[in-house]
C-alpha cells in the first residue's frame, strides 16, 4: 500500500498508461484465480471459500474504478485514498455494476437478509452477509465486537452463515460478469 513518510496514503496517484492496462490485467488475472480456487474449496470449506469469492468481488469493483479512471496523456489518474483502497466505495461499485447487469446472484451468501435484488437496491437493505466490511472479511480471522453501545458488552464476531447453492451461483455469475466485462 502507497504511504508517504508520515504514513498517510496519497489522495490521488498518476500512473503510466502501460502500467494502468497491466494492473487491469492482473486485477482481473487474479479475480479468476479466486473464483477457480473458490470453486475447488466450496465442498471442503465453505467459510474460506466465500471468503476468496469476497475478495474477487472487492477487487471487481478495482477493475471498475480503474476503467473509470481517468486516462490522459498516456497517464492514468486513479483516486486511491478514497477509492483504489476503500473496501466500502469498492463494494459498493461492484454491487452497483452487478445489479445494474442483472447479476443479482452474486449479491447475496445467505438469505438471512430482507432483500430481494430483482425489486429493490442493494442499498436499502440489511443483506444477509453483505452490510459491513468486518462481516464479510470476518471469515479468515476471530475478532471481537461490542454488543451494545455499552464498552463493557463484548462478544466474538461470529462467522456469517454461507448458503453453499447460493454462494455456487454467485461464483459462476462473477465468471460470467468478468468475462463479460470489455477489456
Amino acid at each position: 500500500m502507497l504511504k508517504d513518510e508520515k504514513g498517510k496514503k496519497p489522495c490521488e496517484i498518476e500512473i503510466s498508461h502501460e502500467k494502468w492496462e497491466e494492473t487491469k490485467q492482473m486485477i482481473r488475472e487474479g479475480i479468476k484465480k479466486k473464483l477457480d480456487a473458490s470453486k475447488t474449496l466450496i465442498e471442503n470449506d465453505k467459510e474460506v471459500s466465500a471468503g476468496l469469492y469476497i475478495y474477487a468481488l472487492e477487487e471487481f469493483g478495482k477493475l471498475l474504478l480503474l476503467d473509470d479512471s481517468n486516462v490522459q496523456s498516456g497517464k492514468g489518474k486513479i483516486n486511491y485514498k478514497h477509492e483504489f483502497v476503500c473496501h466500502e466505495v469498492k463494494f459498493g461499485k461492484a454491487f452497483d455494476y452487478l445489479q445494474g447487469h442483472n447479476y443479482n446472484n452474486c449479491i447475496l451468501l445467505n438469505d438471512e437478509g430482507s432483500f430481494s435484488p430483482e425489486s429493490f437496491s442493494w442499498r436499502s437493505f440489511t443483506i444477509g452477509l453483505i452490510p459491513k466490511t468486518e462481516a464479510r472479511l470476518s471469515i479468515f480471522y476471530v475478532d471481537f465486537i461490542y454488543t451494545s453501545e455499552v464498552a463493557d458488552n463484548i462478544d466474538i464476531m461470529k462467522i456469517p452463515l454461507i448458503d453453499v447453492e447460493i454462494l455456487r451461483k454467485g461464483i459462476n455469475e462473477l465468471e460470467n460478469a468478468i468475462n463479460e466485462l470489455p477489456f
